[in-house]
């Protein structure tokens, strides 16, 4: 029993652990120490083995440098959304943009998913999300902005609804004048054919 604990305990090693969000947190730390120090060699370091010899490539100086004219230096990030051992989102704040970055680890916490700017409507949803959350004026006003826009709806539906009942009346109030009128014309042909009827027993006595 004791061996096949040592030979677990060595597996769990060799083959690397489950990561948790402290992994993460961790290379998303490194990662905006070496951005910000402009070290895009210790950047490469942090990808996993599987990317093979194009690792070495992904980050250079001149790359570095195009973001962070940019962009700006990397100023603080945040968890958003995801779990370990899929892609986790991070809000991040940069000196000229604040958006999304995705990144997954492989089992020895490396990088094999990188996403520096990532995007899509459902990403964006979050970031609005997590700003409006972390701040209770910006949540106050985005709360305020959607009653603002129901209020509107409500009031535009509310004169549809009044042009139609406006509408309705005006054409009921038209057939019931057409109505009186033919009502009057049947009257008039009744009256005149009684008269008729009336004349003409008058002409066979």
């Amino acid at each position: 029993m004791r061996k096949l604990l040592i030979v677990l305990f060595c597996l769990y090693f060799v083959q690397g652990k489950a990561q948790d969000k402290a992994d993460y947190e961790n290379v998303v730390g490194k990662f905006m120490r070496f951005y910000n120090n402009s070290q895009p060699d210790s950047i490469c370091d942090l990808y996993s083995d599987s990317w093979g010899k194009d690792r070495k490539t992904l980050w250079t100086a001149e790359k570095l440098k195009n973001l962070k004219d940019e962009f700006g230096m990397m100023k603080s990030y945040k968890y958003m959304d995801g779990k370990p051992g899929d892609l986790l989102l991070y809000k991040v704040v940069f000196e000229k943009s604040t958006h999304a970055m995705g990144l997954s680890l492989d089992k020895k916490s490396k990088l094999l998913t990188f996403r520096f700017k990532t995007t899509s409507d459902s990403i964006e949803e979050l970031l609005q999300q997590n700003d409006s959350n972390s701040n209770p004026k910006q949540m106050a006003i985005a709360r305020y902005r959607d009653d603002s826009i129901k209020v509107k709806r409500d009031s535009h539906n509310i004169d549809r609804d009044s042009r139609k009942i406006h509408h309705d009346n005006s054409t009921i109030q038209r057939d019931s004048a057409e109505l009186k009128r033919h009502t009057r014309e049947m009257n008039d042909d009744m009256i005149k054919q009684h008269n008729d009827s009336i004349r003409m027993i008058e002409n066979t006595k």
